[in-house]
């Protein structure tokens, strides 16, 4: 965690904001997200999330990501979904004829089959 003192008394103020998301201390949460140096909003995160997996996301925003990663536990269990979730579909294609993990979801199956019969883009690679 940051040892920045305004930054420790920012999250001292924010502590449980996640707890009413009308409240004024998620808002406060989220103002303070978007604007404080170094930070970044749960929308950002969101957009790095598959580069910071990848290991493609360049040293300064890798920083921005974690420090957000160890601020915002909803993030923090997104972030776990989508690991989760990238398990799940590496398992689904293991072997042709493997039976399904019971504990894969339903909506990932979903979305996977109908990832499949899309239609190829016709952008140029």
């Amino acid at each position: 965690m940051s040892r920045d003192p305004i930054l420790l008394v920012l999250m001292r103020i924010m502590r449980g904001h996640m707890a009413d998301r009308d409240g004024w201390r998620h808002h406060f949460a989220g103002w303070v997200y978007r604007t404080y140096p170094g930070l970044i909003d749960c929308g950002t995160f969101e957009s790095f999330l598959m580069d910071y997996h990848e290991g493609n996301l360049p040293e300064a925003n890798r920083r921005r990501f974690e420090r957000h990663l160890s601020m915002c536990g909803l993030c923090r269990g997104s972030y776990r979904s989508y690991e989760r979730s990238i398990q799940l579909g590496k398992r689904l294609f293991e072997t042709d004829d493997a039976p399904l993990p019971q504990d894969v979801p339903p909506e990932l199956i979903s979305a996977v089959m109908s990832a499949m019969r899309a239609p190829p883009d016709d952008k140029p690679e």
